[in-house]
């Protein structure tokens, strides 16, 4: 059996595995439920949504993980050494990874490159802001977002670096890892660069064939290796 962890209210990340012809016995219990149970079946335990827990609750998760563990449990991403969006972020930069960077708002630094954008640490909406390219535009929104009740510890800024596959059009490549093994996945094509959901249709014939070809011979999976390692993922 597996068991996925997550944050409460977010169990419907893995609702796909739940079906009854995946072929798996998966399972999805919140953090709450883990904390609060007196014994865990047998079973191989993978903690995610830890970018949504407050640092209390990350701590606690890592200290499930050590009892988990200790008690002959299979289990999957160690809480207290994967690394936050922001600390992520970082560590691709300074290791020569991402030629772009991020900051803390907190920090009171400034984006070295232009355009930049703001986002919120911890949820899953995207940027907060469209692209900003100038310092007093950068206040401005940060002000703004302060005002609507965001908190200042919260808010990342982070320094724009997509392009456009082709003209008019940007994509968004995703991969899973389990263990030793990498899979890519499908990717999301938007006429906007923030390519979150994506738009149906809109890729031409040629990039929906190269798609193809990328889920079934995954050619980046030695490269983005690297990257789930520093995570710690």
């Amino acid at each position: 059996m597996i068991v996925f962890l997550t944050t409460p209210g977010y169990a419907g990340t893995h609702e796909s595995l739940l079906a009854p012809d995946i072929g798996a016995d998966v399972q999805v219990m919140d953090y709450r439920q883990l904390l609060d149970a007196k014994s865990l079946p047998r079973a191989t335990y993978v903690f995610t949504d830890l970018d949504r827990l407050p640092l209390f609750g990350l701590q606690l998760a890592a200290q499930s993980f050590r009892t988990m563990r200790d008690n002959g449990l299979k289990v999957i991403n160690d809480p207290a050494r994967v690394l936050s969006r922001y600390g992520l972020l970082r560590r691709l930069h300074d290791v020569g990874f991402n030629g772009f960077n991020a900051y803390r708002v907190e920090d009171n630094r400034m984006p070295k490159r232009w355009p930049a954008f703001l986002r919120c640490e911890g949820d899953h909406v995207g940027p907060m802001t469209e692209l900003i390219h100038s310092e007093a535009e950068l206040r401005r929104g940060i002000l703004e977002a302060v005002d609507r009740g965001l908190p200042i510890a919260s808010l990342l800024i982070v320094e724009y670096a997509a392009e456009e596959t082709i003209p008019g059009l940007y994509r968004k490549f995703s991969s899973f890892r389990v263990g030793a093994l990498h899979f890519a996945h499908t990717c999301v094509h938007d006429d906007g660069w923030v390519a979150k959901s994506g738009r149906l249709g809109i890729a031409t014939p040629e990039l929906y064939e190269e798609e193809h070809r990328i889920v079934r011979e995954d050619p980046y999976g030695p490269v983005v290796a690297q990257a789930f390692d520093i995570a710690g993922i």
